[in-house]
């Protein structure tokens, strides 16, 4: 898999009308751009909305030059990533912002919300089941009894949280009351930095933070007033259903490594004025990345809680790696491999990894393309090669992706033809069975793209002679 995803900071870096303009990022993203597919999320557009219409248009303009139309989506019932095949502009146009406004400026008033998505069959049916949930006792989920705060400084807080608290209080009533200090939290830095200040008042945050401990924070802070460890938190916060939504689980934990005092926002000395929206927004950032094999940022509060919740997570398959560290990275280097070269390569391979009763499995070390990085050779015929990547499997099978692959090797073989052999996206979504998307016969080899869409098998067979 080659698939790169770019915090929006490191597209200001590309953009040579920014006064951080870099142009040494900016060659190495010329080669980035030969080897790889560079995605892009929600997360960007929300990044520019607040931007002069212009500009926005400019840097729309510019993510387009390096991702294309690779607009990938966290689907929330498959808990898959979809790629939705739109540019910049496109995604950015096809966002509801006057939704999303309301949404921040009122997040529990769901009949108001419900309105801006249009008429729909069993509309009304759906307001009338929330009027009459909302009506219901928050007692009849269970409430917390105000009377055993003995803290004043946490009773004072939970009156700015919830005014007008008290056992009778309708759930309705209580997200109404809560409202107002929610809407701030999301857009004004100062009420999350006294949130967090609160929170992190009771503790040192020297005893635990990641800047001394690392990742055996965890640890430490089970040694801490606290006396959990920050993963145990994690899952006492969730509910059955949240610990089965992937995202939501990610999110509280993103949020938490802040309002803990683990890890601090920083700019140059300073703390970063940052909202909750600020923090949500890099939330979405750092776990979109994870549909891809490369995250690249150079946001260091972001590239810390990435790194910690994808250990946490064990996200396995996603390297994140520092804009800084780009000279040592395989993808921002010249690809100067050639079929030619390929074939002595497997003439002589000796890297076995395993076999079963029909193949014996090889491992490419210099991965051919970046892409292919294993070999299967059959047991009952010789000279015959099927390379393909051990990353497609149990892993997001994108056609953006397999497409760019396809069309470097017609490039390769055929580079003359390249026009008249160039793979369309139908061809590779819906190939006809056992056909070759292309063959290519030769003096001393005879070349083959294979793809099964619904088993998502993508290979390169070569059949040397």
């Amino acid at each position: 898999m080659i698939r790169i995803y770019c915090d929006s900071n490191v597209y200001r870096l590309l953009k040579p009308s920014s006064n951080q303009y870099n142009q040494i990022v900016f060659d190495y993203f010329q080669n980035i751009k030969q080897n790889a597919v560079m995605a892009f999320s929600e997360a960007h557009l929300d990044d520019l909305r607040t931007s002069v219409e212009a500009y926005r248009n400019e840097d729309l303009e510019l993510m387009e030059k390096y991702t294309d139309n690779f607009f990938i989506q966290y689907n929330q019932i498959s808990k898959e990533w979809d790629c939705l095949l739109a540019t910049p502009q496109e995604a950015y146009n096809s966002q509801n912002y006057v939704a999303y406004d309301k949404a921040l400026t009122s997040p529990f008033d769901f009949r108001n919300l419900i309105v801006d998505l249009g008429d729909f069959p069993g509309k009304e049916q759906i307001c009338e089941i929330m009027d009459t949930f909302l009506q219901t006792p928050l007692a009849t989920l269970g409430h917390a009894d105000m009377s055993m705060v003995s803290d004043d400084r946490n009773k004072l807080l939970m009156d700015r949280m919830v005014p007008g608290y008290n056992s009778d209080i309708t759930i309705g009533a209580f997200m109404q009351n809560m409202q107002p200090y929610l809407s701030k939290l999301l857009r004004d830095w100062r009420e999350m930095d006294e949130l967090r200040g609160h929170v992190t008042s009771y503790l040192n945050t020297e005893d635990y933070n990641y800047k001394n401990w690392g990742l055996a924070f965890n640890e430490q802070l089970e040694k801490t007033t606290v006396g959990k460890k920050f993963t145990e938190i994690l899952r006492l916060m969730s509910s059955s259903n949240d610990k089965q939504d992937y995202w939501l689980q990610f999110q509280y934990a993103y949020s938490m490594l802040e309002m803990f005092g683990i890890t601090e926002e920083r700019a140059g000395n300073k703390r970063k004025r940052n909202n909750l929206m600020d923090l949500s927004k890099d939330c979405v950032h750092a776990f979109n990345a994870m549909s891809c094999d490369y995250f690249i940022t150079n946001d260091k509060g972001l590239l810390v809680k990435s790194q910690i919740l994808y250990h946490i997570f064990q996200v396995a398959n996603t390297q994140i790696v520092k804009v800084d560290e780009l000279d040592q990275f395989e993808l921002a280097k010249p690809f100067d491999g050639s079929i030619a070269n390929l074939i002595p390569y497997l003439r002589s391979l000796d890297n076995l990894v395993t076999e079963d009763e029909n193949f014996l499995y090889y491992k490419i070390v210099d991965k051919f393309l970046h892409f292919f990085d294993m070999v299967a050779t059959p047991k009952e015929t010789i000279n015959t090669y099927i390379l393909y990547s051990s990353k497609d499997e149990g892993r997001n099978y994108m056609y953006k992706e397999i497409l760019f692959v396809c069309n470097k090797i017609v490039a390769l073989l055929n580079p003359k033809g390249f026009n008249d052999q160039i793979v369309s996206i139908e061809e590779i979504s819906k190939p006809s069975p056992n056909v070759y998307l292309r063959v290519w016969h030769f003096r001393d080899a005879t070349v083959a793209l294979a793809c099964e869409g619904e088993k998502s098998a993508f290979q390169l067979k070569i059949i040397l002679r």
